[in-house]
């Protein structure tokens, strides 16, 4: 982790507010948020001021608390490991779609006596496509769901920032595929809309997941700022 998100984290961790720890330690709220960002650098004596305010040790900003730079290292692979698996399981699905449709074609209508076996190895892949896509979908669910309980077990705050960006890189690489596939596939059996159902689910669920992260984590933050301005 780096000093910015260090700096972040001890704040979020007492729930002060940029506002607050400016007025504690005589800079506007405009240079401590250049801090978080990593914009500028504060100098020795800000850190110190800052550490005061925090009551951490000068280590802790500089390098990270070990129990907090595990958990956010641990949550970063797991968050990009469910990522990386989401995406081939999706590339699974839509490379067989396509395959089905390119290598066994069936034509409309009366299956004649030679186009049999291409429709039973299509049914045959079909099967496969509906099983991955099924683990692709519970995976993805409660694997979200796993790695959201984590952090707000660990209170492990990342960056809504990074958290967006994942979750929009996300999405438009299991939709890609998708359509990319779509448009490649010169037959007509399989559409659009078999490519991008299993993804849409996908990435519905990950957004609410995601909204529900931000607006828990909100909470948190504001029931400890109340708690201190109760002090």
């Amino acid at each position: 982790m780096k000093i910015n998100d260090n700096l972040k984290g001890a704040r979020l961790d007492l729930g002060l507010t940029q506002e607050q720890v400016a007025q504690k330690v005589g800079i506007t709220r405009q240079a401590l948020s250049h801090y978080e960002s990593g914009r500028s650098q504060p100098d020795i004596d800000m850190l110190i001021s800052l550490c005061k305010v925090y009551n951490t040790d000068i280590n802790d900003i500089l390098y990270g608390k070990k129990k907090t730079v595990k958990a956010y290292k641990a949550v970063c692979i797991v968050a990009l490991s469910l990522a990386v698996v989401v995406f081939l399981l999706n590339f699974a699905s839509a490379f067989m779609l396509t395959y089905a449709d390119m290598f066994y074609p069936v034509n409309d209508g009366e299956v004649h006596s030679d186009e049999l076996m291409n429709l039973l190895m299509k049914m045959s892949l079909w099967d496969k496509i509906k099983a991955v896509d099924a683990v692709n979908i519970a995976l993805s669910f409660w694997g979200y769901a796993g790695l959201l309980a984590v952090i707000l077990a660990t209170k492990t705050y990342l960056p809504t920032r990074k958290k967006l960006i994942y979750a929009g890189v996300l999405t438009i690489s299991v939709f890609g595929i998708g359509v990319l596939f779509a448009i490649i596939n010169p037959n007509d059996i399989y559409t659009l809309q078999e490519y991008v159902t299993t993804p849409l689910y996908i990435c519905i669920r990950l957004w609410v997941i995601l909204l529900a992260d931000i607006i828990t984590e909100f909470f948190i933050l504001k029931n400890k700022r109340r708690k201190i301005e109760q002090i």
